[in-house]
């Protein structure tokens, strides 16, 4: 990629461009240390019933390829890519069901510990604010400036939708450090878990942001974002 390329963030609602995202999670996955992480299937698609849940965000070069992608797992199905999920599910042949009366994704962490405490947030009021982020991708090579752009531009968007966000996350746990600007911490108790030789730790936030600098770009981001429907930067 070149030099200073603008990078536009949007969400992802076409079922060609969830398609083309769901193609690209399983060869990211299936050529990368993060093999384990997924479900292996003969049709080449990284796609599950978590995906009804979720809004779908990439990250877009100059030429319009996705170079990020990031999936937002929430507690309401997205009724507004139905159509284009069962039509993929149906190219594929998958027999995913999507419905909005399936059991809620975030409930099957792998962490005994971090499952309580999820349930404890969902248990209270302020339940539909509670959100995951997984799925997070770039493309090799990338600059490390896309991958923090896009998480400044989604937690900007998700302050702005949300009024008092909780966000979870797993990540390995050399990466725990990467997340702290955020306000992210290990969710209490949470003892962490092997997939293959990979170490992981769940993480949690209330997007209490304590560096201005990452408070501005977040404030700003989300503004944008509910101006424009899009977020676009010179990298």
């Amino acid at each position: 990629m070149n030099k200073h390329q603008r990078i536009t963030f949007r969400e992802l609602v076409l079922a060609t461009d969830l398609e083309a995202a769901f193609l690209w999670r399983y060869q990211f996955f299936q050529a990368s240390e993060y093999r384990p992480f997924m479900n292996h299937t003969s049709r080449q698609i990284d796609l599950d019933q978590a995906d009804y849940y979720s809004r779908h965000w990439g990250a877009f070069n100059d030429d319009h390829q996705m170079i990020g992608y990031a999936r937002i797992v929430q507690m309401d199905s997205n009724d507004g890519i139905a159509s284009a999920m069962i039509r993929i599910a149906k190219k594929y042949s998958l027999t995913i069901m999507f419905s909005s009366d399936s059991h809620y994704p975030i409930l099957t962490y792998q962490s005994s510990t971090s499952r309580k405490v999820i349930k404890t947030f969902l248990s209270r009021q302020f339940s539909s604010q509670v959100i995951e982020l997984s799925r997070f991708l770039i493309q090799p090579n990338t600059p490390f400036t896309v991958a923090r752009f896009m998480v400044n531009a989604g937690l900007g968007i998700y302050r702005q939708i949300l009024s008092d966000p909780i966000v979870l996350l797993s990540c390995r746990d050399r990466h725990q450090y990467f997340w702290q600007r955020y306000g992210f911490c290990r969710i209490p108790g949470d003892e962490g878990f092997w997939t293959g030789k990979i170490r992981s730790v769940n993480l949690c936030s209330g997007l209490d942001v304590a560096d201005q600098r990452t408070e501005r770009l977040l404030a700003k981001y989300g503004a944008i974002y509910q101006d424009q429907q899009t977020i676009t930067s010179s990298l």
